[in-house]
């Protein structure tokens, strides 16, 4: 317990302060010469939030074996910030979807995003995928996924696809892109 003595002359009057500094989050309660009060000791926390739309790009991507040349993949994009005060692993993961052409066509079901498709591809692809980040307060970071871009669908049409992104930050769309 901190102690401090003070005198004080008729009408006179002085600023004492103690400091404490509380081992867990809760309400902590003090008292002076018969004065009493309390405070709440909150725990830092990590506040993730989306900071931009989905963008979306095509890129030419190196991770198919060499002999191909590459491939082209939808590059899905979101900022992601910390508006909290402690740094935290933040995780987020994309899931793809997609349907013809036609705007009758239901869409199909949500899967999670591979990184790449088989093989070669998936262990060299890791560059180009980002789904989980340690993000200090106030930074922002861009977490990404590939979708291949040339699926085409048992019946030879092109297609439309959307990614959401499902993380601490909540749930986010992207646009329907046309793909073909």
């Amino acid at each position: 317990m901190a102690e401090q003595s003070v005198t004080l002359q008729p009408g006179e009057s002085k600023l004492v302060s103690f400091e404490a500094t509380p081992h867990e989050a809760r309400s902590y309660q003090v008292s002076v010469n018969g004065l009493a009060g309390s405070f709440v000791a909150t725990a830092p926390v990590a506040e993730f939030v989306y900071a931009s739309k989905v963008r979306h790009y095509t890129q030419r991507v190196s991770c198919d074996p060499p002999w191909s040349g590459g491939t082209d993949y939808i590059i899905f994009e979101v900022d992601v910030q910390n508006q909290g005060n402690i740094a935290q692993e933040c995780l987020v993961s994309a899931y793809l979807r997609y349907r013809g052409w036609m705007s009758r066509d239901p869409w199909g079901a949500w899967r999670e995003c591979k990184r790449c498709w088989e093989g070669y591809a998936r262990e060299h692809a890791s560059e180009h995928v980002v789904d989980r980040a340690t993000i200090a307060p106030g930074e922002i970071v861009t977490f990404r996924n590939l979708v291949w871009r040339w699926y085409a669908l048992p019946w030879g049409e092109y297609h439309y696809k959307q990614v959401k992104f499902v993380g601490d930050p909540g749930e986010i769309l992207s646009v329907q892109v046309p793909v073909g």
